[in-house]
């Protein structure tokens, strides 16, 4: 993940020098909302909980020769859980519940491939930013032959550092709105490490 986030941003590190001198740079500002859902993860449990979210941005583009740049300011919200219960008796009770909760404050920065005067533009980015996020993890299993209980309870709640990959689809509706199909993955976590993979669809309005 960190190589892939590195070339991303060399990638686009390139791309500054080549058109900082471009002749016309059509700058425009734009608002975006997107809705999508997906998965969280962490090295505490290995069946991944799902959920969904939406994401609101405001950001800016810049209408080059070959290329598109945007950089945006995104918040989103996402809620992830994962519940599981059986009960075989007169052998073993087991319930286990894990709920992941993000809000993610991220920059973000895309590259779209093709120009306007395509339908279909692909893009890809990074973002980094800040996440604030708690975790709920409880696992019991009761053995009804000996009376025994084995259960794991953790609660975590932190502000960390995040950093993710973006890539996608954006395609014209009017001249001034546009779709949009894509995902991302986003990383974070001090205690663990905590990464979310969604699929998202939006509209992006330019003024």
């Amino acid at each position: 993940m960190k190589k892939v986030l590195i070339i991303s941003i060399m990638f686009i590190s390139s791309l500054l020098p080549r058109y900082a001198q471009a002749a016309h740079a059509d700058i425009s500002f734009y608002i975006s909302m997107k809705a999508g859902g997906g998965f969280a993860h962490s090295n505490k449990d290995y069946e991944r909980p799902i959920g969904y979210g939406v994401l609101g941005a405001i950001g800016g583009q810049y209408e080059l020769k070959d290329v598109n740049l945007r950089s945006e300011l995104e918040i989103s919200n996402f809620s992830y859980s994962k519940n599981k219960h059986t009960d075989d008796y007169p052998f073993n009770k087991y319930d286990k519940s894990h709920q992941v909760n993000t809000t993610l404050y991220m920059a973000n920065f895309y590259v779209d491939l093709l120009h306007d005067e395509y339908k279909l533009k692909p893009y890809f980015g990074f973002g980094i930013g800040l996440a604030a996020f708690n975790e709920n993890f409880f696992e019991d299993d009761y053995v009804y032959l000996t009376g025994l209980s084995f259960t794991t309870e953790s609660y975590i709640s932190e502000y960390t550092f995040s950093y993710g990959i973006n890539m996608g689809i954006g395609f014209n509706i009017t001249d001034n709105l546009s779709g949009d199909v894509g995902g991302r993955c986003v990383y974070f976590g001090r205690t663990y490490r905590f990464g979310t993979c969604d699929a998202t669809i939006g509209l992006r309005y330019a003024f």
